[in-house]
């Protein structure tokens, strides 16, 4: 019988590892892997929720286009998401606003830092207004800042023309200020996590929000980065992190992710309903995969040193079995080096 994983021993061993995109990778994260699993990743996500493109799309029907209001703000919950490379590369290009949750205190620090200084370039509106975290100001102009127009001041007589003798647009000096996108750091562990009431863990702790300053979710007066209320998702994604809670532990919150995901066509995450067509929010689970016992039978594999155990495809859809959930697509990462497990992805709801 395969040994439970210690969660408090694969906590101690990840606050020894350097709080680098490398390191969370075990050495893997200065080669191909990221730039294939990220575009993956999104890939996946669009073909399950296509409403979250950004702009037409020929591959998809008119009622999956993402409606034109301001009442819905799409949210996301990174879980176990280290320095939050999923969060920067696979989530914020597609969602409004991401809860991104990390137990490792010096993970979430050097993911809330780096987001706050600029380095998450997906940290922006759908218009493509740059981040400005730290500073969040207002522009001086009064234009319409997401206009290809530039300010009288940008311009002088010696501004340099094009072969048509239009001028060409100086490089701005500092990035403009945010509009949209919002991320909010938590330090919490998974095995008491409620993702609808996020602080709620006994040792949870808000580190605060990078990003736009203003509406709360759904477009409501609440401010986001604050204790609030119940929570609905639109995705919550967990990846390489889930090896760290027992079956039990892993089928409860499993449960509690299904509780906090928003119903089908709801138009902001206060639970509305709207008139367009959304196939519904999901679960997205993308883990290590082992081999399946002697005639098919669900196995895992404890990891001795991080403490973490490494499930069989068959126990993971007995897993996903026990906890309610419906997997509405799989998919198993392609492009990955040699030597590695098998990393799966599962859609559930």
């Amino acid at each position: 019988m395969t040994s439970l994983p210690d969660f408090k021993k694969g906590i101690d061993y990840w606050t020894a590892v350097d709080a680098t995109v490398d390191g969370v990778l075990g050495g893997f994260g200065n080669g191909s892997l990221p730039r294939v699993e990220q575009l993956s990743s999104r890939l996946f996500l669009l073909s399950l929720l296509p409403q979250l493109q950004s702009f037409p799309s020929p591959l998809s029907s008119p009622a999956h286009q993402r409606p034109p209001t301001k009442n819905k703000r799409y949210l996301g919950l990174d879980v176990g998401a280290g320095v939050g490379r999923v969060t920067k590369n696979t989530l914020l290009p597609l969602l409004d606003d991401v809860i991104t949750m990390e137990p490792v205190e010096h993970f979430i620090g050097a993911a809330k830092r780096e987001a706050s200084e600029g380095g998450w370039p997906f940290l922006e509106d759908r218009s493509g207004n740059a981040v400005s975290t730290t500073n969040r100001q207002k522009p001086s102009s009064s234009k319409n800042r997401d206009s290809d127009e530039e300010d009288e001041s940008d311009q002088d007589d010696n501004t340099p023309l094009d072969k048509l003798g239009n001028r060409i647009p100086r490089a701005r000096s500092s990035p403009k200020p945010i509009k949209g996108k919002r991320v909010w750091f938590i330090q919490a562990p998974l095995n008491d996590l409620d993702p609808a009431n996020p602080l709620n863990g006994k040792e949870a702790k808000s580190l605060g929000v990078t990003g736009m300053e203003g509406k709360g979710l759904g477009g409501g007066d609440e401010s986001f980065g604050e204790k609030m209320g119940e929570v609905g998702y639109d995705v919550i994604w967990c990846q390489w992190c889930l090896g760290h809670l027992s079956n039990p532990e892993l089928v409860s919150f499993l449960k509690r992710c299904q509780a906090a995901l928003l119903p089908p066509n709801s138009s902001s995450n206060s639970k509305d309903t709207s008139v367009y067509n959304d196939p519904g929010a999901v679960i997205v689970v993308k883990e290590n995969v082992c081999e399946n016992g002697p005639d098919g039978t669900a196995v895992s594999v404890l990891d001795e040193e991080d403490s973490s155990l490494t499930r069989s495809n068959k126990m993971w859809e007995e897993i996903f079995q026990q906890a309610g959930l419906k997997i509405v697509k799989e998919e198993v990462q392609l492009g990955l080096p040699q030597g590695l497990f098998m990393v799966k992805s599962w859609a559930l709801r």
